[in-house]
């Protein structure tokens, strides 16, 4: 586990954790610092460090903040005391030594060690478990990446959260019958709430990547006015990521972890006669029912719907994955596929749209030439999506069958 940077500098450090040592799992140590008189608070969040002065009894505001998906309004409990000397490091009870190491890093290897995670349920658990599970699970992707998104830059972190807001409202989604209506409801409606807020940024991204190399294939003075439409789509990125921090930072925010930790700890269970693989089967059939359906020319939304019905069955297939045994993990890699294929021809209807918006809002003829050329490019995308439709269908229907027969 990565810690705060000491610099080489001698200190004495106390790392603190929830009691159930959520900061551990999640990767992200947390200290408070006494250097030369000075007590500093340190959390490790991925490759930043984000830091602030503070005395002994909780972290300071600055470090709430950035953690607060994590806290969540708890008390940190001392889990290690560490004295880095100009040789060695080690771990203390009190002025006592109990062990001494070579390194920082080895000191934390065995101190900050991450309590295990909970074994998965058995097959023939009731179907809640396997929910909690699966709950559980995203929870902590949530908890994991919350951090990152608030301190950073990486447009994965957002990718991953929005990733696990998606996958647990799809599993309430699934099993609705098994909960009480009113929280499962009221849940999976501030879920969709939450990937809302997210899903904009998300989005600005991809289209950002994707227009940044394509702009680099553009030869000659087009070049130059593509360049400006993919600065006008950074600029609405950064109003995005706002959006996203205010979200994050939200009473309504920390309301939904609350109750999507007290579904995970003590589910409001409406009904015990639920089968998951029954549920995944059905989403199958529907999404069967809708290719079929489709046609040759089929329209860019029914597409779409497709590429969403497609995501239902592999979150459903993951929700019921320890039940189904190997295959289903084939029919998740297959689903995975025909999502992308119809999500690389969703993403080029949507590249075009911000194209044709931006350059309404550019000046100059060279934007539209770039522009018209950029659409091409983007309807070339579409058109190799349709091709390979068909064959990441029979992939994945190929599996079904061998699961379900």
């Amino acid at each position: 586990m990565n810690a705060p940077n000491g610099s080489g500098r001698s200190f004495t450090a106390t790392y603190l954790d929830t009691p159930d040592r959520r900061l551990a799992r999640a990767g992200i140590p947390l200290r408070r610092r006494i250097e030369k008189g000075k007590s500093i608070w340190e959390a490790r969040i991925g490759e930043t460090t984000v830091s602030a002065p503070g005395g002994p009894a909780k972290p300071p505001p600055e470090l709430q903040r950035v953690l607060a998906a994590l806290l969540r309004g708890e008390d940190v409990v001392q889990v290690a005391r560490l004295r880095r000397g100009k040789n060695d490091v080690v771990l203390l009870d009190g002025q006592r030594v109990l062990a001494s190491y070579a390194d920082l890093d080895a000191a934390l290897e065995v101190a900050l060690d991450a309590p295990r995670e909970e074994a998965a349920p058995a097959k023939d658990a009731p179907a809640v478990e396997h929910l909690r599970a699966y709950l559980r699970a995203q929870l902590e992707e949530i908890e994991r990446h919350d951090p990152a998104v608030r301190v950073g830059s990486d447009p994965e972190d957002v990718h991953k959260l929005r990733v696990a807001v998606r996958r647990s409202r799809a599993a309430l989604r699934e099993a609705r019958t098994l909960l009480g209506d009113e929280q499962g409801r009221t849940l999976r409606d501030e879920l969709k709430w939450l990937g809302g807020r997210l899903g904009p940024a998300r989005d600005l991204d991809v289209l950002i990547a994707h227009l940044r190399r394509e702009v680099v294939e553009l030869d000659g003075p087009d070049a130059i006015p593509a360049g400006k439409i993919v600065m006008q789509l950074e600029a609405e990125r950064e109003v995005a990521r706002r959006e996203v921090l205010e979200a994050l930072e939200s009473e309504r925010y920390a309301n939904v972890l609350a109750l999507l930790g007290q579904v995970v700890d003590a589910p409001p269970v409406a009904t015990s006669d639920i089968s998951l693989d029954r549920l995944t089967r059905r989403e199958f059939k529907k999404l069967k029912r809708q290719i079929e359906a489709l046609g040759l020319t089929a329209p860019n939304d029914a597409l779409h719907r497709a590429r969403i019905r497609a995501k239902r069955l592999r979150y459903a297939t993951e929700l019921s994955a320890q039940l189904l045994g190997n295959k289903s993990d084939d029919v998740i890699s297959a689903a995975k596929t025909f999502q992308d294929v119809v999500g690389a021809h969703q993403d080029a209807v949507v590249a075009e749209d911000y194209i044709r918006n931006a350059v309404r809002r550019a000046r100059g003829v060279g934007s539209g030439v770039a522009a018209g050329r950029l659409i091409e490019r983007e309807r070339a995308r579409r058109a190799e999506a349709r091709a390979e439709l068909p064959d990441a269908w029979k992939r994945l229907e190929r599996r079904a069958k061998r699961l379900w027969g």
